[in-house]
């Protein structure tokens, strides 16, 4: 059994199935799920922020759906704000796979620790988010004290695969949205209302840059 997990094949592909597997648990996905709704609505927040706007809450909600709360003066970083959840959360997948090929584990969980402390100090009070961020700051807490290298490479593994996997699906749900019921399109009806581009278009980008990002994923960093 020792030597079956010294397979680099099995260190690597056991994280992905298994991500796969606990997203598709119904009820209990929701916990892992959040972490794609977490760096959705952080990417709100940060570009909200260098764009000099104001950041006034952030939501985590048990069904996974999340709500960030923010303000900006101008038209175009009202836009970027619009456009930087599923964009970021999009890039932040292929980054934790770039970090755990390159075997910075203790790095990915300093910035998950970090972003996690951020939000629950200054935005998120809702008892779903709060709870939420609470355990997965001790998850992470708990891998960098220890610093089990099977361990570490299996979290990240594991919530790269499930950011790669839910933004890509989200999207998608996103798209259909704005076709079937477009006044439920979320960022993509913001970006309309904005721009007066249709929100299926919109959609149709967050896809398409989903798309890209999870194809240069699987290209770069999965074992063949």
């Amino acid at each position: 059994m020792k030597d079956l997990f010294l397979n680099p094949y099995v260190r690597f592909y056991l994280p992905v199935l298994l991500a796969v597997v606990a997203i598709r648990i119904p009820k209990a996905n929701t916990v892992f799920k959040t972490l794609n709704t977490f760096l959705h609505e952080s990417g709100h927040a940060l570009i909200a922020l260098l764009c000099s706007g104001q950041v006034f809450k952030i939501k985590l909600n048990a069904d996974t759906s999340g709500e960030a709360t923010t303000a900006s003066k101008y038209w175009l970083p009202r836009v970027l704000v619009s456009l930087a959840g599923y964009s970021l959360a999009a890039i932040s997948a292929y980054f934790v796979f770039y970090l755990a090929n390159e075997k910075q584990y203790s790095l990915l969980f300093i910035i998950y620790i970090v972003l996690a402390c951020v939000n629950l100090a200054f935005w998120v009070r809702n008892m779903y988010g709060v709870l939420w961020l609470i355990g997965f700051i001790l998850i992470c807490g708990v891998l960098l004290y220890f610093r089990n290298v099977v361990f570490m490479q299996f979290f990240a593994i594991f919530t790269g695969t499930i950011l790669l996997v839910e933004n890509f699906l989200s999207c998608l749900i996103l798209l259909k949205l704005s076709f079937d019921k477009p006044k439920q399109s979320g960022d993509a009806l913001n970006l309309q209302k904005h721009t007066y581009l249709p929100s299926a278009i919109w959609a149709l980008v967050f896809t398409v840059f989903s798309g890209y990002f999870f194809f240069l994923t699987v290209k770069n960093f999965f074992l063949f």
